[in-house]
């Protein structure tokens, strides 16, 4: 990674990709939530399974729960 694409993260022109924050905190066994200052709690959660996307009410259930939280998140 370049100085200037690191700087930008550093002052906060860019944001650190997603797959980046969980390698991040995999790494030093903490939580993305602990890496973002919203929580004080050091320890990383359990992990979960990962939902099985093979089939079309899987995926559209997972869309359906997202949109309702980012509906929630926009309504606060």
């Amino acid at each position: 990674m370049s100085q200037t694409g690191y700087n930008q993260y550093e002052i906060g022109k860019n944001d650190i990709p997603t797959r980046v924050l969980i390698k991040l905190a995999d790494f030093y066994n903490t939580s993305i939530d602990y890496m973002l200052g919203t929580t004080d709690e050091k320890k990383s959660y359990p992990r979960t399974k990962k939902p099985k996307l093979n089939d079309s009410a899987s995926v559209f259930s997972i869309f359906r729960d997202l949109f309702t939280l980012l509906g929630n998140l926009y309504n606060e």
